[in-house]
């Protein structure tokens, strides 16, 4: 098994922790970090939990990349860079059978046993946030294209035609789209072949699906069951402390004192580290902050702009949300610049109102003044007697 992840220099304390503990419970399996920074950090480099480490700027096969990466925030393109990563480990490690895809703040509890037992008759396997529907809040259903479906913090893919096609189509997604709301991952059982929903409630718990996931226990040292199954993974967040606090008492005090190890481990792990830079590329060549607005409008009115070569040279005063002056194929929010509408000047009182051609003959008003006016001439109209026929002698 291959374990990838992308990572940030700011994220990655928590990448050492997810790595460290998929070493403690699978010690043959291999981690591959990809990293977002224009240099490589050297706790990266020196870490002992990483097997390799790479720039994900030397994987990336899209045209322009400096536009790649001033599209989007972090997140957003921690999602477009998922897809690369799980590519660049499937070709490159050609003797391995099954990838895993863990995000970075994701720790491992117990072995990833039903992964592999999946990928033997499987493809592509694909963790739902939600898999009780007794426990669904039907608000959040409404809501369902936020919220996504399927967990894209989790994913496993075997050695396959399917699983290979699938990460081609994932990438071109990421190119340009992987800042919207909406999770193409939800479109994956309709457009391939074989996929296997997970439904084990020990794997990706989170704050979104704690709800169902309530019944925790601890069976031993360091190890818990959920809904009465071995806990495999969780997804740490600073919402998964306030929604373990909705849960009985005993239940959220098992969640919260597993928070707080957590916790105490990553900022363990922080203290040997340098302070981490900001992100690489979520500022200017200048060292302006890139604004969120700046980037949507990037995204809809600017990317195809021959003239932007590397949009970061640029600052946050040339980009707006108004729409550009050229069309393509991706501008959904572009429209052509309206004519400016002439004022109706009203005529002053006294002058009479001039009625366009195309109203005179259906505007009633001047209908009835014409008949009217036609009756009146007819009234005074003097008397005609009939013209006498003449009739031709035969």
């Amino acid at each position: 098994m291959i374990v990838g992840t992308v990572s940030t220099a700011r994220d990655l304390p928590s990448t050492i922790v997810m790595a460290r503990s998929v070493k403690e419970h699978m010690p043959g399996s291999r981690i591959v970090v990809g990293v977002m920074e224009e240099t490589l950090p050297l706790d990266a480099m020196n870490c002992p939990y990483f097997d390799e480490v790479i720039q994900l700027k030397n994987v990336l096969r899209f045209p322009n990349l400096s536009k790649f990466w001033f599209q989007y925030d972090e997140q957003e393109a921690k999602n477009a860079c998922k897809a690369p990563l799980l590519s660049y480990i499937y070709d490159k490690y050609v003797d391995e059978q099954l990838f895993v895809y863990l995000e970075s703040n994701i720790k491992v509890y117990s072995p990833l046993t039903e992964l592999e037992a999946i990928s033997e008759r499987h493809p592509i396997t694909i963790a739902g946030y939600r898999t009780n529907y007794d426990f669904m809040e039907w608000d959040l259903q409404i809501e369902g294209d936020k919220a996504n479906v399927y967990n894209m913090g989790l994913l496993a893919l075997s050695r396959h035609s399917e699983a290979r096609r699938f990460l081609s189509w994932w990438t071109n997604i990421g190119e340009r789209h992987s800042g919207s709301e909406y999770s193409f991952l939800d479109l994956t059982p309709i457009f391939f072949d074989d996929v296997y929903i997970l439904r084990h409630p020990g794997y990706g718990i989170e704050h979104r699906n704690l709800v169902e996931r309530w019944n925790i226990a601890q069976s031993g040292v360091g190890s818990y069951t959920v809904n009465s199954e071995p806990l495999r993974c969780i997804l740490f967040t600073p919402e998964l402390a306030t929604a373990a606090g909705w849960l009985d008492e005993n239940k959220s005090q098992i969640y919260s004192q597993i928070y707080q190890r957590y916790t105490l481990e990553v900022e363990g792990v922080a203290k040997t580290a340098p302070i981490a830079k900001p992100w690489s590329y979520g500022s200017f060549a200048n060292g302006e902050p890139i604004a969120k607005a700046a980037k949507q409008a990037f995204r809809n009115n600017y990317y195809d702009n021959s003239a932007i070569d590397n949009p970061f040279l640029l600052s946050n005063g040339f980009f707006h949300p108004q729409p550009s002056n050229y069309r393509s194929s991706t501008n959904h929010q572009f429209r052509f610049p309206r004519k400016s509408v002439r004022k109706h000047k009203w005529p002053k009182a006294g002058r009479r109102r001039t009625v366009p051609a195309f109203k005179r003959r259906t505007s009633k008003p001047l209908v009835y003044k014409r008949l009217r006016a036609r009756a009146a001439r007819l009234r005074n109209r003097p008397l005609m007697t009939k013209r006498a026929r003449i009739v031709p002698n035969r």
